[in-house]
């Protein structure tokens, strides 16, 4: 029997909605829709989600999990997603996943590759210099777990010197251009997809969020500026 699973990524700029549908271990993207002005992901998220159904025979109350990208990321676009996966899986009843954009990053960067012997850097910029960025074994056993960090040449040297190491991350080679990197690099853009394999193995698992009090990994407290005394 199908399954159905409502997939939505909010960690950055895009806001991106996946209906997939599992029957075992085996998952098909049923219908994506995305929105691309940067920022916009409590507006946009519900109409994205009913844009996405509207390409499937299937209804939103058909769903059977909804999985949500933990981030790190924005914290506003981060929240968006959370409130509307909470909401929808309080309503229906149903399942809440919660996969990590980085880990989510490192399966569909190394998915085309051949040679799949390799640690896996996921990376994600934060404010100025600072980067987002989680390690990964062959087995996507977690090396490094998220954290945010200043990189300069030593961090480079440090991180892809010894094992045979593999960068992903969005827009991937104008970051290694902004540090003069070359290093072996997967480009991967942030897109619901991305998180249905490791869902699947999740839901199959019933390895589900507490839907209650789940929260978001910002990983460093949200960027808030003090509006100045007018007087």
């Amino acid at each position: 029997m199908a399954e159905l699973l409502l997939l939505l990524e909010t960690s950055g700029e895009r806001c991106s909605v996946a209906v997939a549908e599992v029957v075992g271990s085996e998952g098909k993207v049923l219908a994506e829709a995305e929105h691309t002005v940067p920022m916009q992901h409590t507006a946009m998220l519900l109409p994205l989600i009913k844009e996405a159904f509207a390409k499937t025979p299937h209804k939103l109350q058909e769903t059977s999990a909804v999985v949500v990208s933990t981030g790190p990321g924005s914290y506003t676009a981060l929240r968006a997603g959370y409130s509307s996966a909470k909401g929808l899986c309080m309503a229906l009843d149903i399942p809440m996943i919660t996969v990590s954009t980085l880990k989510a990053l490192a399966s569909k960067g190394i998915e085309n590759r051949e040679n799949k012997e390799v640690e896996i850097i996921s990376m994600l910029p934060a404010r100025r210099n600072d980067v987002y960025f989680a390690r990964y074994d062959e087995q996507f056993n977690t090396v490094i777990a998220p954290v945010c960090v200043e990189v300069n040449a030593e961090w480079w040297e440090q991180q892809f010197k010894g094992k045979l190491t593999l960068l992903v991350a969005p827009k991937v080679d104008e970051l290694l251009k902004k540090h003069e990197q070359q290093v072996d690099a997967e480009m991967v853009e942030l897109h619901a997809i991305n998180l249905l394999e490791i869902s699947i193995l999740k839901f199959r698992k019933a390895d589900f969020a507490d839907k209650t009090n789940v929260e978001p990994n910002y990983v460093k407290p949200p960027f808030i500026t003090v509006a100045k005394p007018r007087f």
